[in-house]
C-alpha cells in the first residue's frame, strides 16, 4: 500500500510512530510524511498531488489529550482536531484527484486515538473517518492488517463505481483489471470516487489496479519466466505496464511509461520513469530504466 502519514503534534514523531513507520516500510508498504498543516493545502493546490498515488491517510492523534501549564489541566483534543482535518479532506472539491482519477476526499481517512478519548467523540468521528481500537497503537502489524481492510474496503467500492460508470472491469487471476477503453468519457466524467478529467493513464491493454496473494504469486511466476527465457524488451515492457504494482514495489515508486520525452537527444524516452508516491514533491523522480538495464 501507498500511505500518506500525517500527526497531530507539529513536533518531531512520537517514539511509537517512528516504529510503526520503520516496521511498515519493513513489510515493502511506502509511506510518505506530510506536516498537517501542510496536507490539506497540498491536495487542494499543489501540482504534485494531481501526480500522487496514494491509498489512505493515516493521521496520528494518540498524544496528550490533558497537559498541564502553569499547574492547569489544559485539554489539547487530539481527536478533534484530527476530525476537522479529516472534514476537511471530505469537503475538497470534487476535481481534486490523483493521476489515476481516484478523488482524495474519497480514500480512507485512518487515525490513530488516544485510550482516553471519549467514547462520544469517537462515535461521532465514526461519519468522517475510521478510528482505530486502542491496542492497535501498541502493535503496528495490527494496525497495518486494519489498515488493509479499510483499503481493501475502499477498492471494492472502488471497482463497483467504475462499473457504474461504464469502465471495463474485469477478474484474473487474482488481478482486478481496468480495460482499454478506459478514456475520459464526455459523459462519463465524475462518479463518488472518480474524476476522469484527471485521468493520466492511456492504457491500450488491460491494467492491473488490484491484486490479491494469488495475483502476486502469479506476478512472480510470470517475472521469472520471462528472465528465465530472456524476454525482450518489448515483452518486458508489456508486462511492467500491465501490472505495475510489481515494479512499485520493486522499486518503491510509480512507474510511468514512456515519459518524460527529452528534448536533448531528441525523442529520448525512457522505459519507465519513477516517481514518488507523493509525485515530483522532492524532486524530479527517482530512477529511469532503459531496456538495457532490467534486472
Amino acid at each position: 500500500m501507498n500511505l500518506l502519514y500525517t500527526t497531530i503534534d507539529e513536533g518531531p514523531l512520537l517514539s511509537d510512530a517512528e516504529e510503526r513507520i520503520s516496521e511498515w516500510r519493513q513489510r515493502n508498504q511506502i509511506v510518505e510524511l506530510l506536516p498537517p498543516e501542510r496536507l490539506v493545502s497540498y491536495l487542494h493546490f499543489e501540482i504534485s498531488s494531481a501526480l500522487a498515488l496514494v491509498d489512505g491517510i493515516i493521521c496520528d492523534a494518540n498524544v496528550n489529550v490533558v497537559l498541564m501549564e502553569w499547574g492547569r489541566p489544559e485539554y489539547t483534543y487530539p481527536l478533534l482536531r484530527a476530525l476537522k482535518l479529516a472534514d476537511a479532506v471530505r469537503n475538497l472539491p470534487e476535481e481534486c484527484a490523483m493521476r489515476d482519477g481516484r478523488k482524495w476526499k474519497s480514500i480512507p481517512f485512518i487515525i490513530f486515538v488516544n485510550p482516553m478519548e471519549s467514547d462520544s467523540t469517537r462515535d461521532y468521528g465514526q461519519n468522517l473517518a475510521t478510528i482505530l481500537a486502542p491496542i492497535c497503537n501498541r502493535y503496528p502489524s495490527l494496525a497495518l492488517d486494519r489498515i488493509r481492510q479499510c483499503v481493501d474496503t475502499y477498492y471494492d467500492r472502488l471497482l463497483r463505481d467504475y462499473q457504474d460508470a461504464g469502465l471495463l472491469i474485469r477478474f484474473e487471476r487474482g488481478h482486478a483489471q481496468i480495460g482499454p477503453a478506459l478514456k475520459k468519457h464526455d459523459t462519463i466524467e465524475e462518479s463518488a470516487y472518480y474524476y476522469a478529467p484527471k485521468d493520466c493513464r492511456n492504457n491500450k491493454r488491460w491494467l492491473t489496479v488490484r491484486r490479491d496473494n494469488e495475483g502476486i504469486s502469479y506476478d512472480i511466476e510470470m517475472l521469472q519466466q520471462l528472465l528465465d527465457r530472456n524476454a525482450n524488451e518489448t515483452e518486458m515492457q508489456a508486462f511492467f505496464e500491465e501490472h505495475p504494482a510489481l515494479l512499485m514495489d520493486l522499486m518503491l515508486g510509480i512507474p510511468v511509461s514512456h515519459k518524460p520525452n527529452f528534448a536533448r537527444p531528441r525523442n529520448y524516452k525512457p522505459d519507465f520513469a519513477l516517481l514518488p508516491v507523493l509525485g515530483p514533491l522532492a524532486g524530479c523522480g527517482k530512477t529511469l530504466l532503459r531496456g538495457s538495464e532490467w534486472y
